[in-house]
């Protein structure tokens, strides 16, 4: 057995001198009591990653495959490498490979100059489909993947024709989850397009729950998004005629976050510019009773939490409060 998989590194590690050798190894965590045996180095993967075993809390993998945790040798890949790792993905290797080279292609698209190559290798649509992936972390490294990729205008155009799947994503996600937190994330970045504010249509329901639910990481998150849509007219009532809790104007209190407060004001002052513009005006609108418009502007309510509000310590909330109650009608 030793003496085939001797042969077996020869003949991967030969034609690979230097990096290319580091990039081709790795070393499982031997479970054998023997010292000498624990600290040989063996090849043992038919696709080669970058990855090495290491002690303590790494990436716990199946019986078979041991404990791996990505290392610092590649940094500077090239075409090659980037290349092998999208054909690895493409081939739908094991879930724990899988996890491990989608943590490796998030890593290279966190920087800007690996943006272009990642695009012109196909990696974006590959990307894409771990989004269906069962495993939770996958899902999670492919979003962060995304995200950073979107920041180039024309991976954002490959991107957004998957808006629908990331909305599913917030959907389906446990409330805070970092899978929801990543989703959200990635769709506060595709908003430049209005093909992709209307394609989030369906979605506002889960966006004002999460408002109201959800912790202020995940709030912060959503206002992005909510306050980008409601300057869109051909949303502005879907916005308003959301349910809400009764107990919704209880986000506007002083123990506030005062950037949350102040983003939750501003969406208020978008919304009560766009239901006043003639356009909206002139259109009939009928609100269930329930509905984000009754809360805010069917009656005093909301006014007397404004007014509560004038005492307030940031200036930038008071500015907007004043600037709410001033055409508040």
């Amino acid at each position: 057995m030793e003496a085939n998989l001797g042969i077996y590194q020869k003949n991967m590690l030969g034609p690979l001198p230097g990096v290319g050798a580091a990039y081709l190894l790795y070393k499982p965590i031997d479970r054998s009591t023997d010292p000498d045996k624990q600290d040989q180095r063996r090849s043992g993967s038919e696709y080669g990653l970058c990855v090495e075993a290491v002690p303590g809390n790494s990436l716990t993998l199946p019986a078979d495959a041991s404990r791996f945790s990505i290392t610092n040798s590649c940094d500077d890949m090239d075409t090659q490498h980037l290349h092998r790792l999208l054909a690895i993905l493409k081939q739908n290797p094991s879930s724990a490979l899988k996890a491990l080279i989608g943590t490796r292609i998030c890593r290279l698209a966190a920087v800007s100059g690996n943006h272009a190559l990642i695009w012109l290798e196909g990696g974006i649509s590959i990307i894409i489909e771990s989004l269906s992936d069962p495993q939770t972390e996958i899902k999670v490294d492919a979003l962060n993947a995304l995200n950073f990729l979107s920041n180039n205008v024309t991976n954002r155009e490959i991107i957004q024709e998957d808006v629908h799947q990331v909305c599913e994503l917030v959907s389906t996600a446990t409330t805070d989850s970092e899978l929801q937190l990543a989703a959200l994330r990635l769709l506060s970045n595709l908003l430049h397009y209005r093909e992709n504010q209307l394609e989030m249509r369906r979605s506002i329901p889960k966006f004002v729950e999460l408002l109201q639910k959800g912790s202020t990481q995940t709030k912060a998150q959503v206002l992005k998004i909510l306050i980008n849509l409601s300057t869109n007219l051909e949303l502005t009532f879907d916005i308003l005629n959301t349910r809400v809790v009764p107990c919704f104007l209880s986000l506007f209190n002083m123990c506030t976050p005062p950037d949350i407060l102040k983003a939750q004001l501003t969406l208020v002052a978008n919304l009560n510019e766009s239901r006043r513009s003639p356009h909206y005006e002139s259109a009939h609108h009928e609100y269930n009773e329930e509905s984000l418009s009754a809360v805010l502007f069917g009656g005093s309510q909301f006014s007397n939490k404004l007014f509560s509000l004038m005492t307030h310590p940031d200036k930038g909330v008071f500015f907007l409060t004043t600037q709410i109650l001033t055409i508040l009608r």
